[in-house]
């Protein structure tokens, strides 16, 4: 989040581009939303775009490439592109209900590797929170942070937010409302459960800003190494030559990190499906000897057996 000096400029700066999804249109809760479904596999890679006018476009230079990994799901948040606008408040609970159901209408179903950018960021940090059996990885690109908030009420910098958000609020108020609601996303987001223990990367911007004061910057660096403590599998990694919008600016190391999570959870599955259903016996060998007692186990496997249980008399256990 270096890239940009002030905090809301940090949630809301964006812009489109010229990339040629292939977008479609399909009706959520009464509003019409639009997305883009390319590639095979699994996990689903879902791209969720920072605020303001931050769309879906905004990933034109690691769609291409993400697809390549796995199937991969982009779309406009109510407000976006051809994507309705909603008088309603604009919380994380329902942004992430929204989303959740989007999938579902566009068939991509999980697990999901959730991509965040800037405020799209805190929303994937509450979906995994909300919906943990659905996720089994995250990336997070120059993440909002819960607790930077004050940042954007306080001092001069606090000043420039409320009229650049109140300039914004009259263009599109819907993604505007985003901002808005900040407090209560966060609110939602304490009041879910903890983030999953799955493989998580912090994409962090490292280009300094021209413009900003030092101690907010170094505010920033700390919300950004505080980020990969969420999960006991997550790490940070710098992008040097990156302002915010490090998917413009690197995006092989977006890239990058989108490959390293999704091996692992791809890894993790497999794992997972090995040992499930597999019944292990413990064999115990008990032996005393001039006063000594040990007991020994060693693992076996188990037989199915075929018909009914035999009965056996338990045996007696005898020390000598």
């Amino acid at each position: 989040m270096l890239g940009c000096a002030l905090s809301l400029a940090l949630l809301i700066t964006g812009c489109s581009s010229g990339y040629m999804f292939n977008k479609q249109l399909v009706g959520v809760d009464g509003y019409q939303m639009e997305y883009a479904v390319d590639g095979e596999g699994r996990p689903a890679i879902v791209f969720i775009s920072g605020g303001g006018p931050a769309d879906m476009d905004t990933w034109r230079k690691v769609y291409p490439q993400a697809k390549a990994i796995s199937k991969v799901f982009a779309y406009n948040r109510l407000g976006d592109g051809n994507s309705d606008r909603s008088p309603e408040p604009q919380t994380g609970e329902k942004i992430v209900a929204a989303l959740s159901e989007l999938l579902r209408k566009a068939d991509v179903n999980s697990p999901y590797v959730l991509v965040g950018h800037s405020l799209g960021g805190i929303y994937a940090n509450l979906f995994a929170r909300l919906r943990p059996e659905e996720v089994v990885g995250v990336v997070l690109v120059d993440s909002s942070h819960p607790d930077q908030a004050e940042q954007m009420r306080s001092g001069f910098g606090g000043w420039i937010n409320r009229a650049f958000l109140k300039i914004y609020a009259a263009i599109n108020p819907t993604k505007a409302s985003e901002v808005v609601s900040f407090d209560e996303t966060v609110a939602q987001l304490r009041r879910a459960g903890a983030f999953p223990d799955i493989p998580l990367v912090v994409v962090s911007a490292g280009k300094r800003p021209s413009f900003g004061f030092d101690e907010m910057i170094e505010v920033v660096k700390a919300h950004q190494r505080s980020l990969a403590t969420l999960s006991p599998q997550g790490r940070q990694v710098i992008a040097e030559k990156s302002g915010h919008f490090v998917q413009y600016d690197s995006p092989e190391v977006v890239i990058e990190a989108i490959r390293e999570v999704v091996a692992q959870a791809r890894v993790d599955s497999a794992a997972a499906k090995s040992r499930k259903g597999k019944c292990v016996r413990i064999r115990l060998h008990v032996s005393a000897r001039a006063g000594n007692f040990s007991v020994r186990h060693r693992p076996a496997p188990c037989s199915r057996r075929r018909g009914p249980r035999s009965r056996r008399r338990p045996r007696s256990l005898r020390l000598a």
